[in-house]
């Protein structure tokens, strides 16, 4: 559960190659909403960014053009993988994003998204 708010959060898993970024990535985002009230930016972009220096592994943002609240983890990935090893290692990726993002998810969600006077 993302802080009580488990429907409302996406995830997108992907791998890009050497050829697409200059290394062999995986990525893992959550969007945790999509639905940022606009006057509360500064405010949540200042909670991120003391946040990001406590998180164990990726970061939050704010994505402008989605106007949207993620978290996302870019995990590198070597040759000397074996393919089962990439997948253990994309599994551990996802455990932690969903771990962290739904650890934080209740006090940044209602940050974006609850109107401030």
């Amino acid at each position: 559960s993302f802080g009580g708010l488990a429907d409302a959060a996406q995830c997108e898993i992907y791998f890009l190659t050497e050829k697409e970024v200059g290394k062999d990535m995986f990525f893992c985002r959550i969007t945790l909403t999509e639905e940022v009230v606009e006057p509360n930016v500064p405010g949540l972009c200042a909670e991120i960014s003391t946040l990001n220096y406590e998180v164990p592994l990726g970061a939050f943002s704010y994505d402008v053009g989605e106007n949207a609240l993620c978290y996302q983890v870019n995990l590198p990935l070597t040759d000397a993988l074996t393919e089962k090893e990439i997948f253990e290692e994309a599994e551990g990726c996802i455990a932690t994003a969903i771990s962290v993002s739904s650890r934080y998810a209740g006090a940044l969600v209602p940050l974006a998204t609850s109107w401030r006077i």
